[in-house]
């Protein structure tokens, strides 16, 4: 599966996103309830990328909602490719799309 990770950056001082996130990443309800800055966006299961992709259309994505996106604030926008265990999901590879 893939998954599109967004990341608000919070400080302006220090734009910073996260070099690594949890193999456990909620929803924008979920991660919001946490007060997570993180959150999965959209995922692809067996089927291909979509050649473009609109962040923040308040569209749903499999099972994960593609929020808005706040006005005059940044964003880290990530990629990762993605297996599903027992255990957990497991990370194979993440790219970093946008970074300020």
């Amino acid at each position: 599966m893939h998954q599109l990770i967004v990341e608000k950056l919070t400080t302006t001082a220090r734009r910073k996103r996260s070099t690594k996130y949890p193999n456990g990443l909620l929803s924008y309800k979920g991660a919001k309830e946490m007060g997570l800055p993180y959150y999965i966006a959209a995922e692809w299961k067996n089927t291909p990328l979509p050649k473009t992709f609109v962040v923040g259309d308040g569209k749903k994505y499999g099972d994960y909602y593609n929020a808005p996106l706040q006005p005059a604030s940044q964003y880290s926008v990530s990629l990762r490719a993605a297996t599903k265990a027992p255990a957990g999901v497991s990370a194979i590879s993440i790219i970093y799309l946008s970074y300020p």
